[in-house]
């Protein structure tokens, strides 16, 4: 269930970074990918 959660809340840095502007969004990119693939390994070494 909690997996599932991060996994949904995971793209919202990367959303943000889009539509923001200069060099840190270009980090805050980075972390909401490794956010997505660390929900996701989560979610798929619990089983689901």
């Amino acid at each position: 269930m909690l997996s599932m959660i991060a996994l949904c809340a995971a793209p919202l840095p990367v959303f943000l970074a889009i539509f923001g502007r200069g060099a840190p969004r270009l980090l805050l990119a980075g972390s909401g990918f490794l956010l997505v693939v660390l929900a996701y390994g989560a979610l798929l070494s619990n089983g689901h």
